[in-house]
């Protein structure tokens, strides 16, 4: 009896692909894998072909964690610069203090919003003076207030994604002192995959696809995508995202310390949800990565120092 959850979680998985309830119970893989750990251990006295299938489950569950199971990443030396990026999910919610507080401190080069309260995010005066560019100011014909970008140099090419809810997808060019010091930034807030059940999920991963096939495009492969994706490493639009644009997950880069959720932060432990993401393209390494609290949102933030 006690291989039916291992089984049953193994079945769900295999099936989310195919159907967004199997998808959404998927987003929870990292829980099913330790309860499967837990399960072997307590059928391993039993019988020989009881303990090879449930080997055979739990290996199945926890293979994708194998990745987080590395030492963290060690920063290559470069004499570039590095780029300092942070992207925080306001939940809707205009007072952020606290956040702007810490930030003002040690501001980043960059800084995304998604969710953002009616009107948008407005920052203390101290920050915006420190990130003058933001996306809100560019002629672009279309809305994305949904999305927004605060930036400490001029955005160049900022547009949306045709098709693809350009309110939620933005996309800038952004160059520092020489010409060919460009970063490609993809900023992303993609659609919940709750209401209406199916084809909110089947929207979600065209996003994701879109956005993976335009970060493929960018010069030199220097380009980050960040934001809040609505998606779990486990899910099956996240995988063809990466692929289609030849990306990597900075979070395995920190080994077990990457698994981190970043959804709900009430949560305590592991128990949350890994849907705030930074990807980056080979044109670019990690130097740090980090979550921050903002206690006025359900999000922690997530912050990058990415170099060429």
């Amino acid at each position: 009896m006690l291989l039916v959850p291992i089984a049953a979680a193994a079945l769900l998985v295999a099936l989310a692909p195919y159907h967004w309830l199997a998808d959404l119970a998927a987003s929870f893989r990292h829980c099913m894998a330790a309860g499967a750990l837990i399960v072997l251990a307590l059928i391993w006295r039993g019988g020989r072909h009881l303990r090879w299938i449930g080997l055979v489950l739990a290996g199945y569950l926890i293979w994708p964690l194998l990745a987080y199971l590395q030492w963290p990443a060690t920063a290559q030396a470069t004499s570039a610069p590095a780029w300092r990026v942070l992207s925080i999910n306001l939940a809707q919610q205009s007072d952020h203090a606290a956040l702007f507080a810490r930030l003002a401190a040690d501001p980043p080069d960059l800084l995304l919003f998604t969710e953002l309260p009616n009107g948008g995010a407005n920052l203390p005066p101290d920050l915006a003076a420190r990130l003058p560019h933001r996306s809100m100011e560019m002629p672009l014909g279309r809305s994305i207030y949904d999305v927004q970008l605060y930036s400490r140099w001029p955005l160049r090419d900022l547009t949306g994604i045709e098709g693809v809810a350009a309110q939620q997808v933005l996309t800038a060019r952004i160059c520092r002192d020489m010409p060919d010091d460009c970063l490609t930034l993809i900023g992303m807030h993609a659609q919940m995959p709750l209401a209406p059940p199916g084809p909110a999920g089947a929207k979600r991963d065209r996003q994701l696809l879109a956005v993976g096939e335009l970060a493929r495009q960018a010069p030199n492969g220097r380009v980050l995508l960040i934001g809040d994706l609505n998606a779990t490493p486990w899910s099956p639009g996240f995988r063809a995202m990466l692929e289609a644009g030849g990306l990597r997950d900075t979070a395995p880069m920190l080994g077990l310390a990457g698994l981190a959720p970043t959804w709900p932060s009430w949560l305590p432990g592991w128990l949350g949800l890994n849907i705030d993401h930074a990807l980056i393209g080979r044109g670019l390494t990690l130097r740090q990565r980090g979550l921050v609290d903002d206690p006025a949102s359900d999000h922690r933030a997530l912050w990058v120092e990415v170099a060429p």
